[in-house]
């Protein structure tokens, strides 16, 4: 393939017999995609078609590939490629060395080693796209089906479950994106202060203010019962928008009254991981008594 050049790329849905968990007979299905004539995608590492119908149109960080669990990261897939939809062509850059194996032709630029550049023609995606939606539909016209990624364990029963589980992922993307935005308002206007922690026995460490606030609020989700991580995001989203924000910017030293109300693991989490590690004890100190004892100041402008 040709760097920078216009690529074109089509889906097919592959479909074997197989025996489920009772000995039934059923029907196992995946994606692959044809790109310049050579196809791309297995039974074990398939098209991730569900994030290419849900997010169609929509620019963002996209997978081509994954595992047939639904976890990009079980087959190595640990980077997202960046694709923008324009009104003319599509570009999406798919991390290079992982999907060198499957991608062997298409080198990185010089300008950018870190990537490979897929570029489609708009309206020829689109049309690509269109035509796996209606093989989607074929396929479950005819029952359930066990189809990879999402689907492999527990079958897709029909389409109309297919655009429900469809427009609930479209629903989700469109609050996330809010919350990404409400979230860099106060994060970002976190930014350029600091937390400085002097400790009873003379050490200090510093730590960014933003990422004390969003591990405040992660370790609120956590405790209140939230393992989802869905459901944690959606709860620092609700405090970020409703409660923190106008807060803080009538007071930052709200903040160090949050840290303080935090038990010791918490605190030595926040500053292990920013700076080099917490001081020793004195001999007969306790951590809890460690912290108990700093002092918390703010630096810097929000």
């Amino acid at each position: 393939m040709a760097i920078g050049g216009m690529q074109k790329i089509t889906f097919e849905v592959v479909q074997v017999p197989c025996v489920d968990e009772d000995n039934m007979p059923c029907r196992r299905a995946w994606v692959t995609a044809t790109l310049e004539g050579k196809s791309v995608g297995t039974s074990g590492v398939p098209v991730d078609f569900f994030q290419l119908l849900a997010y169609r149109g929509l620019s963002g960080e996209r997978s081509l590939l994954t595992c047939s669990c639904g976890v990009g990261g079980c087959a190595g897939f640990f980077h997202e490629g960046a694709l923008a939809w324009g009104p003319d062509t599509v570009t999406w850059l798919l991390h290079a060395q992982e999907y060198a194996e499957f991608l062997p032709d298409l080198l990185p630029s010089e300008a950018d080693p870190v990537h490979l550049k897929l570029v489609f023609d708009t309206s020829q995606l689109s049309a690509a796209l269109d035509a796996l939606d209606t093989q989607l539909r074929a396929l479950l016209s005819g029952g359930p089906v066990h189809l990879a990624p999402g689907y492999d364990t527990d079958p897709l029963l029909s389409a109309e479950e297919l655009d429900e589980d469809l427009a609930a992922q479209r629903d989700w993307y469109g609050r996330s994106e809010a919350r990404k935005t409400r979230e860099a308002e106060v994060f970002g206007w976190l930014t350029g202060v600091t937390v400085h922690a002097t400790f009873t026995n003379g050490h200090e460490r510093e730590a960014n203010a933003a990422n004390v606030l969003g591990a405040i609020l992660r370790i609120e989700a956590d405790q209140a019962g939230m393992v989802l991580l869905e459901e944690a995001d959606e709860y620092v989203d609700m405090q970020v928008a409703n409660e923190w924000l106008p807060r803080l910017q009538s007071s930052p030293g709200l903040l160090l009254s949050l840290m303080k109300a935090q038990d010791w693991n918490d605190a030595a989490y926040w500053f292990h991981t920013i700076r080099p590690p917490l001081p020793d004890l004195e001999a007969g100190q306790t951590a809890p008594e460690l912290w108990a004892g700093v002092t918390l100041t703010l630096s810097g402008q929000p």
